[in-house]
């Protein structure tokens, strides 16, 4: 018989009791019935090995986990259990089970963990170039993510990564200099990122680069681009418009000013029918104006869309309010007052009927045709007086006061 003294708590049956009440506990505090990743939640780096080692599947998810055990170590940033779980048959490109379907890779370059980006490659190997549901690749989470970019972007460059992948229709060198990050673009330059490649949704509208970093205003980008990549200034996405135009849009005369000095055509109209001069015209930015019309900017140039009536940039000037531009076309660039839009509108006409007086009687004084009963025709009405010409609208409001003897 069994003496009642024989020690019955060996060793091992004392791991086994305190393993059972760990777990216990574990599963208690959390309210899972996964022992297991309750020992990943608590980081118990020999617990886990212990249950991978007697059958415990290490890609499994559990319950609300949307997430691989692999994943939620890299979230962790904890070293030791990745090498672990990749060493036990992790799957390390398995995805999240959710609208994203990251890997653990992503997440290692978002986090900016040089260390474990080089596990997951190295002894997991990772696809380097694997997109989560959106296109993101590993490329793009270390570029935009984390103070490490450089390190591991250059990691996974030298182990093979494009460095110009489109994914979702734009390439890393697209984000980076839509966002305004130098280093990152002149990193890629550098690496031989294609300067002058498009983007291909269709809703993007065919941008390189240079389009995304003139419209979001990144001068010193824009730079490094023409001067270092040798970007092509003259690239239009899919509406005709350059990196030219598109600085002008948004006001940005500086850097407008620049691609103009590195070459940018000045009469070149996009596909909505629209010069340069045309989109100053309706800005009204006086300096730039003057910059275009000094270095023989067409001023009698007609907007080719019909939208817009065919009109001149003076028309535009006209209707738009904007006197001393109006000044400088006549004065400087010889603009043809009597050239009419689509309509037969000249800009006299038009300032009269955007009640912009004042260019009204400027023009006029210029030897504006008055053609008064095509002005009575459009609901203009007109008082003769000696020595006096008073044009009045419909409901009686002056408009301008013509002082000369004789029309």
């Amino acid at each position: 018989m069994w003496s009642h003294s024989f020690p019955l708590k060996t060793p091992i049956l004392l791991c086994l009791i305190t393993m059972f009440k760990l777990c216990s506990t574990f599963c208690s505090n959390s309210g899972t019935d996964s022992p297991f990743w309750d020992a990943l939640v608590k980081e118990q780096t020999k617990m886990v090995e212990i249950m991978l080692d007697n059958g415990q599947n290490p890609n499994k998810h559990y319950k609300k986990h949307t997430i691989s055990p692999l994943y939620f170590a890299v979230q962790r940033r904890n070293f030791e259990l990745c090498k672990l779980l990749v060493a036990k048959g992790a799957k390390v490109n398995q995805r999240t089970k959710d609208h994203r379907g990251m890997v653990p890779l992503h997440i290692a370059c978002a986090r900016g963990n040089l260390p474990i980006v080089k596990l997951l490659v190295e002894e997991g190997n990772a696809d380097i170039e694997i997109a989560n549901f959106y296109g993101d690749t590993p490329l793009v989470y270390a570029l935009l993510e984390n103070e490490n970019k450089l390190d591991i972007a250059q990691y996974l460059i030298t182990r093979g990564v494009r460095i110009d992948q489109i994914n979702f229709g734009a390439s890393p060198l697209h984000i980076v200099a839509g966002i305004g990050d130098f280093a990152v673009c002149k990193f890629l330059v550098e690496n031989g990122a294609n300067v002058n490649q498009k983007t291909t949704n269709v809703g993007d509208n065919q941008f390189t680069p240079l389009h995304m970093a003139s419209l979001n205003g990144h001068f010193q980008i824009v730079k490094l681009l023409v001067e270092e990549g040798n970007a092509d200034i003259e690239i239009a996405n899919s509406n005709g418009d350059t990196a030219f135009s598109m600085a002008l849009f948004k006001r940005n005369f500086k850097l407008a000013r620049y691609l103009y000095d590195k070459g940018a055509r000045i009469d070149r109209m996009n596909k909505m029918g629209h010069s340069p001069l045309h989109i100053v015209a309706v800005i009204g930015d006086f300096a730039f104006c003057k910059i275009l019309v000094e270095n023989g900017a067409n001023v009698n140039q007609k907007t080719a869309n019909v939208g817009d009536h065919l009109s001149t940039a003076l028309i535009i000037a006209s209707v738009e309010g904007h006197l001393q531009i109006v000044k400088l076309l006549v004065e400087e660039g010889n603009a043809d007052i009597e050239i009419a839009n689509s309509n037969g509108h000249t800009a006299f006409f038009m300032a009269l009927k955007k009640y912009n007086f004042e260019i009204a009687r400027y023009l006029y004084d210029k030897g504006a045709r008055t053609d008064w009963p095509r002005l009575i025709d459009a609901g203009f009405s007109i008082v003769l007086m000696p020595g006096l010409i008073v044009i009045l609208v419909a409901i009686g409001s002056l408009l301008f006061v013509n002082r000369r003897q004789s029309d």
